[in-house]
Parts: C-alpha cells; sequence; structure tokens
C-alpha cells in the first residue's frame, strides 16, 4: 500500500512517466492471460491464420484487454452477439461453421460459474472472449463478401464485391451505441436479399411437413379432364400458395385449378399454359428441402455483389432469361434476353453502359473465328464470301477507312486465329447478328448487349442460343430509356432513324448506367411471389458443394480499401 501512495507522489509531481505507472500497476488476469498466449503464438481457437493474425491486431491495439467481458462478467454486448450466432441460420448460414457449440459451452460454465457450480477460471474466460472475437470477425466477413470466394471456384463470377477491414469494423462496433447498428449493416442490404430470408424460413417450414404430396407420373393433364391425381395437385399448390380457392369436384380439372397451376407454371420459367405435363410434373415434385438448398444458394451469391448497384441500373438475370431496369428497387421495364449456350456461357460481372451504337457491324470475335467461321470458308473462299457478300475483311492496319482486304489474296489453309491479317466483319444489315442497336460497356470479356433479327427465340422457354453476348427482346424500349436523360438531343424519330440507317453510329450517354449481369436461380418479387429457376449453367450444385465443404475451411476475407 505504502509503494502505491509512494509511485502516486512521484506521478502527481512528474517524476514518474505515466507508462512506469502502467507497467507498475496491477493488470487485469484475463487481460494477462490473452496476451501471454499471443506473445507465445499458443492462441487456443481453431481458426485460419489470417483469423488469428487479425485477432491479434485487435487485442494489440487495445493493449490485450477484453471486449466481450468486463472483469469476470459478460457484458451486454456479449449477449447480443451471442444471440445473432444462434439466429444465424436465418441468413442461410451453419452455427457448426463458427463453432457456436464450443460457446454455448463455454457461457453454460460462464452461468455455472454464477451458480456456484463452477470455480472462475481466468483461462476459461479468457477463452469465451477470444472465442466470441472469433466468431465476430468469421460472422462479418461472411455476411460482407460471402463465405466462399467466386474465384476460388472457377465460377465465371467476377462482380466487384464489397470491402472493409474486420479489425476496424470490431473497433468500431465495440464503441458505445454502435453495436446493433454495425451488426445491422453487415448482412447484403438489397431488398431482394431480405426477400429471399423470409423466403428460406417460409421454406424451411415446407420442409417441415412430413407427407409433402408426391405426383406420381401419369399423361399430361389438360383443362377440363377427370383425374385421379388432382387432389395430390391441389394439396401441393395449397402448400405452395398457388392455390387459395376449394374445389367442389375434386377429381375434375377446373377453372380455379388451371390459374393456380398457370400461377406455379410462370413462377418457375415455364409456359404458363395450365397444361401438366412433363416440365410443370418435374417442377412440382421438387421437395421444399431442395428449394431450402436453392435459396441458400443464391443468397450467398447476394453477399458476392457490391453494396451499391446503383439507383438507376440494368439488371440481366441470366438463368431467367430476362432484363430488369430497376429505379428506386422497383423494376420499371422487363423484357426476355437470350444468353450464351452451355459452352460459351455469359460471364457475370458488373460495368456501365457508356455509350449505344446504331446500325452497328459485327465484328467476328477469336473463339467464333477459330471455331465457326475459318473451318467453314477453308476449303472454298470464293463459294463463302459469294454466298455472304455483307462480310468483308478489313486489315489491322489502314491506310484509309476504306481499306479492305481482297478474301482471294490471302493463303486460307495457312491461317488461324492468331495470323489472321485483318477483322472479319459483318455490315450493317437486315441480316447483321446485332441487329440495329448495341449497348456497350466495354470490358475484358468482349460482352455486350444488342438487338437481334432472330426474334422468334424470344418465344423459347430456355434461351442459350448466344455466343456469351445478350440479346435484347425490346432494344427500341431499352435505347429510349437510357437516353432519356438527353432527350433534347435524342428524341424518338432520331433513334429511330439512326437505328434505320445504312451507316454505323455512336451516342455517349451523358449518365452512364450501371449494369448487372447475375445468375439467380431463387429470388422474390416485389409482390411477394417466390421464382425458382433451372441451374441452365449447372452452378447451384456445384456451389451447394462448396459451402458443404467449408465447414472445416473457415475463411476470413480480410480486405482493405
Amino acid at each position: 500500500m505504502r509503494r502505491v501512495v509512494i509511485l502516486l507522489y512521484f506521478l502527481l509531481i512528474g517524476l514518474v512517466p505515466a507508462t512506469s505507472a502502467a507497467i507498475l500497476a496491477p493488470t487485469d488476469p484475463v487481460t494477462e492471460q490473452i496476451r501471454q498466449w499471443f506473445d507465445s503464438d499458443k492462441v487456443p481457437v481453431r481458426a485460419e491464420p489470417a483469423v488469428v493474425q487479425a485477432m491479434e491486431r485487435f487485442y494489440s491495439d487495445r493493449d490485450y484487454r477484453p471486449a466481450w467481458l468486463q472483469g469476470q462478467v459478460m457484458t451486454p454486448l456479449a449477449g447480443s452477439f451471442y444471440d445473432v450466432l444462434r439466429r444465424l441460420e436465418k441468413d442461410g448460414l451453419r452455427q457448426s461453421d463458427y463453432q457456436v457449440d464450443r460457446i454455448r459451452q463455454l457461457v453454460a460454465e460462464y452461468h455455472a460459474m454464477w451458480n456456484g457450480a463452477w470455480k472462475p477460471e481466468n483461462q476459461r474466460l479468457a477463452t469465451l472472449e477470444l472465442e466470441l472475437t472469433r466468431s465476430f470477425l468469421e460472422y462479418a466477413s461472411h455476411q460482407i463478401t460471402g463465405r466462399l470466394s467466386p474465384a476460388d471456384l472457377s465460377y465465371g463470377w467476377h462482380s466487384t464485391r464489397r470491402t472493409f477491414d474486420p479489425v476496424q469494423l470490431l473497433h468500431h462496433a465495440m464503441k458505445p451505441g454502435t453495436f446493433g447498428q454495425a451488426i445491422y449493416r453487415l448482412p447484403p442490404p438489397h431488398p431482394g436479399y431480405l426477400r429471399l430470408k423470409n423466403a428460406l424460413e417460409t421454406y424451411r417450414d415446407l420442409a417441415q411437413i412430413p407427407d409433402w404430396p408426391m405426383i406420381p407420373d401419369g399423361d399430361t393433364l389438360k383443362p377440363g379432364d377427370w383425374n385421379e391425381r388432382l387432389p395430390q395437385i391441389r394439396r401441393l399448390l395449397r402448400l405452395t400458395g398457388d392455390l387459395t380457392l376449394l374445389t367442389e369436384e375434386p377429381t375434375y380439372y377446373d377453372k380455379t385449378t388451371e390459374e393456380a397451376v398457370r400461377r406455379f407454371q410462370r413462377r418457375h420459367g415455364l409456359t404458363g399454359d395450365g397444361i401438366v405435363g412433363p416440365n410443370t410434373l418435374s417442377q412440382m415434385n421438387v421437395p421444399p428441402s431442395a428449394r431450402v438448398d436453392q435459396i441458400i444458394v443464391n443468397m450467398e451469391r447476394w453477399r458476392w455483389l457490391p453494396k451499391d448497384l446503383g439507383k438507376r441500373h440494368v439488371m440481366v438475370n441470366i438463368a431467367a432469361f430476362e432484363l430488369d431496369v430497376v429505379e428506386d428497387d422497383e423494376n420499371v421495364m422487363s423484357m426476355a434476353v437470350v444468353v450464351g449456350k452451355g459452352f460459351r456461357k455469359t460471364p457475370v460481372f458488373s460495368d456501365r453502359i457508356r455509350y449505344l451504337e446504331f446500325a452497328p457491324s459485327w465484328n467476328i470475335p477469336p473463339t467464333i473465328l477459330k471455331e465457326d467461321i475459318l473451318p467453314v470458308i477453308r476449303p472454298n473462299p470464293e463459294d463463302w464470301f459469294a454466298r455472304h457478300p455483307d462480310f468483308e475483311i478489313v486489315p489491322w492496319k489502314r491506310n484509309s477507312p476504306d481499306d479492305r482486304i481482297d478474301p482471294m489474296s490471302l493463303e486460307w489453309e495457312r491461317l488461324n486465329e492468331k495470323n489472321f491479317p485483318g477483322l472479319i466483319r459483318q455490315r450493317p444489315g437486315p441480316q447483321n447478328p446485332l441487329g440495329q442497336v448495341k449497348f456497350m460497356f466495354p470490358n475484358s470479356f468482349s460482352i455486350y448487349l444488342h438487338d437481334t433479327p432472330t426474334r422468334h427465340l424470344f418465344m423459347r422457354e430456355k434461351r442459350t442460343f448466344s455466343s456469351g453476348c445478350i440479346r435484347v427482346e425490346k432494344p427500341l424500349e431499352l435505347a429510349e430509356y437510357l437516353l432519356e436523360p438527353q432527350v433534347d438531343d435524342w428524341p424518338l424519330d432520331r433513334i429511330l432513324e439512326n437505328m434505320e440507317a445504312e451507316d454505323t453510329s455512336q451516342v455517349i450517354l451523358k449518365r452512364p448506367v450501371p449494369v448487372h449481369l447475375l445468375y439467380w436461380t431463387a429470388w422474390v418479387n416485389p409482390d411477394g411471389q417466390v421464382q425458382f429457376r433451372s441451374d441452365v449453367y449447372e452452378r447451384d450444385r456445384a456451389l451447394r458443394q462448396a459451402l458443404d465443404r467449408s465447414n472445416s475451411e473457415t475463411r476470413l476475407a480480410v480486405q482493405r480499401n
């Protein structure tokens, strides 16, 4: 006691530095335990090195003082975060990924301490402290950037993801009055994610129904038919919310049931004709548990997106073959699209539509030149160019805009996509595959939106016919919308005139519009209708398997601005 009084006296008169006083002052035993573990590199947590490094940086910043404990007492923030961990499955996450059972055991021991059944042990308290920090860092990372990195999956997903510093985020969350808001802001802020989260709860409830109806195979059912399978179909439609009214004749295919079937078909990307054929029956027999997995996979994809999609943006859903124009989270325009074939998949990425090109020429890309064009030209170049008079070869280096290469002057047998002397180009015209306008967002994939002369393909259910670019159903409407901010210079009649011209022209958008090429097989419309689509690129299963494997491979995405 006398030593402390003397020390305080000398401290007050300025003879002892404050740092020396801090060294001589007694320290909290939990703090000392945490310091010893980090000093000896024997931190008792199961985590990746990046997680442990982030933990060490966090505790070093606060001189190894506990964040979740005050003395031997859990703070209210610890209780709040423990509640978050117990409810994280609502976000499609798993408690096992965050070792919640271990934390639950430590919390039980903590409560037993206060009930007199357990003598306080600083090591156990310090372990609880570290486990809460580890879980927060991992949980925050997964909510902000995803449990998995799409770059590690060879997945064709290249969108710009959210960035953050997990340690700075935890420091911020520890400030008085900020924890609740910090936790709330972790998941994707997009309405589409929140609606899908609600759908997950609904389909988990459906998956608990023990006698979920499975519809037997049989003849195609049409309105007006009598069939003993109709009671099962109606029960299924009632459970999925597509049928709300009752019917008097259980085995008769009445109008009410027909409307419910049409609604079900439209929600699953099928032609809404009310006919229960093989495709409709196949979708009806997908169990709710499989839909739960499908929803979880798509919730993970939402975590791979940037926080801000743009107040006004274009969104293409590749799996649904649809394009939506969105303003303030509301769809203001929708249209069908055609996307890449299975072996030329349309990539996922985000960019900005910067200019429009009217009456475009089509420059044959290297892949198509190699795989589709050169093999058919080589046997008889003269015949091919005679049958395709709108194609020309433009040299890489031109002395004038009119320079062209005579196809008959080339030794075609020696040419390939690497040594080809120029660009094979199709001039503007009614047969040009780009139609009358293309919407440009220059990117490394050479992908863009464009018109097309093959309009009949928009009537197909499955629209995977392109070489990667996206063909749009309503090019004029989209062009008019994008040029709306400069309508004084680009009224509708001028747009039409340029689309129908013989020469190519461009217009730069004064306000570039964000465009997002995405891949959703499950989402919820603003009106609450849950939508499912077939996995045309077979990406859901691979992602689901990767998420299952991630249970023992917890990753911390340490990203800093």
